[in-house]
């Protein structure tokens, strides 16, 4: 979860010392390492996403690219699902593919009134309906608004229903239940932060950002607003002689380029950043300070500083990948003209 978010400004900030510095710069190597390389156009041969999980297995290291980089390595689960109902997934298939995974999670046990429930019986229904993972923010709405206690899933057999008493009694009952064999209550939470005059606190889900997890709990665009800016600056900086006009101080490099132009352009404003002119002029001079001091004030603690890097690269991994080949890469012509590297970008 992240610390309480602090009112950090420049002024009070302690630069760096070389130690903590050369640290900093350690860290974005070490977040840049997920990040496939992509070389230059006019060299670019083939791009491989899994470069950073070439040491896992390869079902491994699809997961880890995915819940990192978002995308998917394979078709979704619910395609599958469908299959499975069309028949054209055969019960004997997923009889298979339980018995190649049943030997990890042991042969636990649940007894449920007068019902034994097996781990398999748990990973088949898994497998078959899915248990998707609900985020604990979306919770109290889920069981208010979402309708989550009122009527089954579509999917469900029939035979799996009540149907004397309807959807909604059935479902609140199963709720109801579940919390009494947990020993829980479904207030308890509630009234203990009500007698407290707090909110539930909220985990930062590893491999994400602020701005992911308001995109998710808010549906706000946050993330495509700062890949947008991202993609305008980092396209102009790189440029190798195809635009009409030449992006200034390029020489001076990526971070010092962009910091001593943006405060003079009206994005921020447009997207409703007070004061931008200001913040960007308070910046601190080097990126690894800037990098500090803009995780300090986002409330980021320091052991996730390399795993929260990481998801901000990834937001743009074709762009990222590229600026890592050429901060690996000095010797490259237009590197030695305009340098960027992942600490300036970041």
């Amino acid at each position: 979860m992240p610390s309480e978010p602090i009112e950090l400004t420049t002024q009070h900030f302690q630069a760096l010392s070389l130690e903590q510095a050369e640290r900093m710069r350690n860290e974005v190597a070490e977040a840049s390492q997920l990040i496939a390389l992509s070389w230059p156009m006019k060299t670019f041969a083939y791009r491989n996403p899994l470069r950073g999980w070439e040491h896992l297995p390869f079902d491994e290291a699809v997961r880890e690219a995915k819940h990192l980089l978002g995308g998917n390595g394979y078709i979704p689960n619910d395609d599958y699902r469908q299959l499975y109902r069309e028949g054209r997934i055969t019960e004997e298939a997923i009889q298979q593919a339980l018995q190649a995974v049943t030997s990890s999670v042991g042969t636990q046990t649940v007894t449920v009134g007068d019902r034994q429930i097996e781990a398999s019986d748990v990973l088949r229904l898994h497998l078959v309906f899915g248990f998707d993972q609900l985020d604990p923010a979306l919770l109290t709405w889920q069981l208010s608004g979402g309708g989550a206690t009122e009527q089954f899933r579509d999917d469900l057999p029939a035979e799996s229903r009540n149907p004397q008493n309807g959807d909604a009694s059935s479902v609140s009952k199963l709720w109801e239940s579940t919390l009494s064999a947990l020993g829980l209550s479904a207030r308890a939470d509630e009234e203990q932060h009500s007698e407290e005059g707090t909110s539930p606190g909220v985990d930062l889900p590893s491999g994400r950002t602020l701005s992911d997890w308001l995109g998710l709990l808010a549906g706000a665009s946050l993330v495509d607003q700062i890949n947008d800016q991202m993609i305008k600056w980092t396209g102009a900086f790189v440029d190798e002689g195809m635009a009409d006009w030449e992006m200034p101080d390029r020489p001076a490099g990526f971070y010092h380029a962009w910091r001593t132009l943006a405060a003079r352009d009206f994005s921020g404003r447009f997207l409703g950043i007070k004061q931008f002119t200001t913040k960007v002029h308070d910046l601190p001079d080097s990126p690894e300070d800037a990098i500090v001091l803009s995780l300090q004030r986002l409330g980021i603690p320091e052991q996730r500083w390399a795993d929260y890097l990481s998801r901000q690269l990834a937001q743009l991994p074709g762009w990222a990948g590229f600026i890592r080949w050429l901060g690996e890469n000095p010797g490259y012509a237009a590197q030695k003209q305009h340098p960027i590297d992942p600490l300036q970008y970041l």
